[in-house]
């Protein structure tokens, strides 16, 4: 039987389980230095989920979808002259841009599952499931069960000097159309 067939048939068996080709694709967003050689911020290279199509600091999640979002700074802590010499570190949520989740005021319990993410620091855990974190990959799921905005800060580190002064971050939103 030819590929175009079976490929056909696994469709329809997807599709009459409830899975649509956008359930299991993955956002990707690539992220670059804002400059090369005295970076001051991470910044969006390319989104293939632009909110309205066009906004490429936003990334909007489809009704319906329970996507892995996938963050790559390419070439992170390469040798080569023109690669970043920084690495992903970690990355936070919130429902409030820049107030950021504390024991006192914790993110909200069903953002926080839907992220994997620490209620009261707003961390995602890239332990969890199967959430990677790489020096050049920040890969996890969203379950994307209701409809909110959340906005979210990736933190990068120096490669050969990770102290506090020399971190850069990015730091835009994500908006979460639901599944309800």
């Amino acid at each position: 039987m030819n590929r175009s067939v079976n490929g056909m048939r696994i469709a329809i068996f997807l599709s009459a389980l409830g899975f649509s080709s956008l359930a299991i694709a993955a956002i990707k967003v690539d992220l670059k230095l804002d400059d090369p050689m005295d970076p001051k911020a991470l910044v969006i290279d390319s989104n293939d989920a632009k909110c309205g199509g066009t906004q490429l600091n936003c990334i909007e999640v489809a009704h319906g979808t329970s996507p892995n979002i996938v963050f790559n700074l390419p070439n992170a802590c390469g040798s080569g002259a023109s690669d970043p010499q920084y690495r992903l570190s970690s990355m936070r949520i919130t429902l409030i841009n820049k107030v950021w989740p504390t024991n006192a005021n914790p993110l909200n319990e069903k953002v926080a599952a839907d992220f994997n993410a620490d209620p009261n620091t707003g961390r995602i855990d890239f332990l969890v499931g199967n959430n990677k974190q790489t020096k050049s990959k920040l890969r996890f799921k969203n379950k994307n069960r209701n409809e909110y905005t959340v906005f979210y800060e990736i933190t990068a580190v120096h490669c050969d000097d990770s102290s506090d002064a020399n971190n850069i971050s990015l730091d835009p939103e994500i908006r979460n159309k639901g599944n309800s």
